[in-house]
């Protein structure tokens, strides 16, 4: 195990810390003040494949949300610098910056 992992962290097979209920969330807040920002950590439910209704899966992502927020609040990771979108949001917009790309040569302007 490499020497910057913090034993007592919720981890899977692969060595990444597991946010996923609130008993994993409740484990990771116990290390309140701790820098995590070297770790791994997914924000993931194992219930999210199996779960077909729209409520219990808009409660999924209030929780997973809710979990990030959590998380950031506590110092345990560093806050984005642009806010997040929430989870379950379906984003179709990417951010670019710099200068324009070139005209088409199919475009009729």
């Amino acid at each position: 195990m490499p020497r910057d992992r913090i034993p007592g962290l919720p981890r899977n097979a692969g060595g990444v810390v597991q946010v996923g209920s609130p008993e994993e969330l409740a484990q990771v807040l116990a290390f309140e003040g701790t820098d995590l920002s070297s770790e791994r950590i997914d924000f993931e439910s194992a219930l999210w494949r199996p779960v077909q209704d729209v409520r219990e899966r808009a409660e999924i992502y209030r929780f997973l949300t809710s979990a990030t927020e959590q998380v950031c609040a506590a110092g345990l990771l560093p806050r984005p610098r642009e806010e997040l979108a929430p989870f379950g949001a379906r984003v179709e917009v990417m951010r670019v910056g710099g200068k324009q790309p070139p005209r088409s040569r199919y475009s009729s302007l």
